[in-house]
């Protein structure tokens, strides 16, 4: 019977092959991020700046939609037979709708605004954030440091 573990078995040789990223100890604190999420992470926040949802300006729609009907009602509200409390009240459901349309167009207007000033800044900061990167590349034992368009994918070998 032979032991399994005895020291005249070859050892396992292992070639570790996976690319790893470590942060720079001379700097500040980083967190190591592989290439392929840093770019998932690009994209996500692309695809959350790219077009602002428009329900502000959807509802302003339907809004201007009512005023348009109240306003064109009031005429025929005006009409013989008809309940006098009527016609006002055709006219503040217009006036109410217009004023409000009137308000959630400028706030969305304002909003995508905000929305693209804060899209342009995320868009920065990534820019910025990519700028630093000066990834060194060891092999060998030896140490050097490579940008990330030069180096492989911008990843620390091991």
């Amino acid at each position: 019977m032979s032991d399994r573990h005895d020291n005249t078995e070859p050892a396992l040789k292992w070639d570790m092959k996976e690319q790893i990223v470590f942060p720079s100890p001379d700097r500040e604190k980083r967190f190591p991020i592989r290439t392929a999420d840093w770019e998932r992470i690009k994209r996500c926040a692309k695809e959350a700046t790219g077009s602002p949802r428009g329900w502000l300006l959807m509802v302003a729609s339907a809004l201007y939609g009512v005023f348009a009907t109240a306003g064109l009602s009031i005429p025929l509200a005006r009409a013989p037979g008809v309940e006098p409390w009527v016609w006002p009240l055709y006219a503040c459901i217009a006036a109410f709708s217009l004023l409000t349309a009137i308000v959630f167009t400028v706030l969305d207007c304002k909003s995508k605004a905000q929305e693209k000033k804060w899209g342009e800044l995320l868009k920065q900061d990534l820019s910025d954030i990519e700028s630093l990167f000066s990834v060194p590349i060891v092999e060998s034992g030896a140490v050097s440091l490579r940008s990330e368009a030069e180096s492989d994918e911008g990843v620390v070998r091991t």
